[in-house]
């Protein structure tokens, strides 16, 4: 209804073909039965919740952006984005120069049909936790009283579990134990991340040992529509 509202009053006073919008979220929702339990930080509930779980369920969330006679309604962006991209594709879209020190990356080019050599880095924080995707897997960290979930009679400690999203899109099983090699590797990348620094292999490192620096982009001011179906962003949870 909210939406409706705004759309309402954008066309009564002549605005909409003239007018961004961005409909987004802060974080998603814990609503799986196997995501259920209490938490040992604060003693908070697990499901129907977002501050401690960090499930893939809980940090996903819809992006969707109108912006008239750029591009065509309905397109879609099925690669892995993030909440951060959204500053610098509304700058772009407003013709802005991007500030070298901003973490996010417009989404103009992923609109446009463009493909990236490296996938975007999707990092998630919330209250004693952490987690990074990448490819198929998914890691969430975990410290302090967070790392304690109580089901029943039940009390389980943890500070780190991996999940494989393609056979598990569900996060039920842990394979933080028997794949150590995958859990060292996404470590590597979260620690990376965090310091908003390339990981060996990528791109950006191939860049940075060459000497090349990343080229900024100016483009003139355009609207377009791209209602995103694969949206998985970096997140805080709170």
């Amino acid at each position: 209804d909210a939406i409706g509202a705004l759309m309402k009053t954008l066309d009564e006073t002549g605005l909409r073909e003239k007018t961004i919008i961005v409909v987004t979220a802060d974080h998603g929702e814990t609503l799986s039965f196997a995501h259920s339990g209490t938490s040992g930080l604060e003693k908070m509930p697990i499901r129907y919740h977002h501050a401690v779980s960090m499930f893939e369920e809980t940090t996903r969330v819809p992006i969707i952006i109108v912006a008239p006679n750029q591009v065509a309604p309905k397109t879609e962006v099925k690669a892995r984005v993030r909440t951060i991209d959204i500053a610098p594709t509304v700058l772009e879209l407003l013709g802005f120069e991007l500030p070298s020190r901003m973490s996010g990356k417009s989404l103009l080019p992923l609109v446009k049909g463009q493909t990236e050599p490296d996938e975007r880095v999707v990092v998630s924080e919330g209250r004693g936790s952490r987690a990074i995707m990448h490819g198929k897997h998914r890691l969430i960290t975990r410290t302090g009283d967070a790392r304690i979930t109580i089901q029943g009679n039940e009390t389980r400690e943890s500070d780190t579990e991996l999940y494989d999203l393609e056979s598990d899109p569900g996060e039920l099983h842990d394979l933080a134990k028997k794949r150590p090699d995958v859990v060292a590797e996404m470590r590597a990348r979260l620690e990376a991340a965090l310091k908003n620094a390339p990981v060996a292999g990528s791109l950006r490192t191939r860049a940075t040992a060459l000497g090349v620096r990343s080229p900024t982009r100016q483009t003139t001011s355009k609207n377009f529509s791209i209602p995103m179906s694969e949206p998985k962003p970096d997140s805080v949870i709170t």
